[in-house]
C-alpha cells in the first residue's frame, strides 16, 4: 500500500510529498517508487526514487495535476505453484493542488 503522509490537494509544485510503502501492515525498504504525470507529454521519464529504511519516499514534484505512483514488490513464489515469484502491485492516484 502507498500512503500519502500529507494531502497532495494542498500542495503545489516543487513542494515535497511524502510517502510511505508498507506490505503486510510493514514499511517495505528499498522498493523502487516510480511518479507518473497523468497530463503532460514534457516529462518523458517517471520520477524514480528507493523506498528507506522506514519505508518512505518523498517526491518534489514539478507540476500540478493528475498522477500516478506505482510500485511493484517481489516475493518467492509458493513451493506448490510452478512459477519463481510473485509480483505485488499497488498504486496511488492523486491530484496535485486545486486541480
Amino acid at each position: 500500500e502507498l500512503i500519502a503522509w500529507a494531502d497532495p490537494s494542498t500542495l503545489r509544485p516543487g513542494d515535497s510529498l511524502p510517502i510511505e510503502l508498507r506490505f503486510e501492515n510493514r514499511p517495505l525498504a528499498g522498493v523502487r517508487v516510480e511518479a507518473h504525470p497523468l497530463r503532460s507529454a514534457s516529462i518523458s521519464a517517471p520520477l524514480v526514487a528507493r523506498t528507506d529504511a522506514r519505508g518512505r519516499v518523498r517526491f518534489t514534484l514539478p507540476r500540478e495535476g493528475p498522477w500516478l505512483l506505482t510500485a511493484v514488490h517481489m516475493i518467492p513464489a509458493p513451493p506448490e505453484v510452478e512459477e519463481d515469484w510473485e509480483s505485488v502491485w499497488t498504486a496511488l492516484t492523486f491530484s496535485l493542488g486545486p486541480d
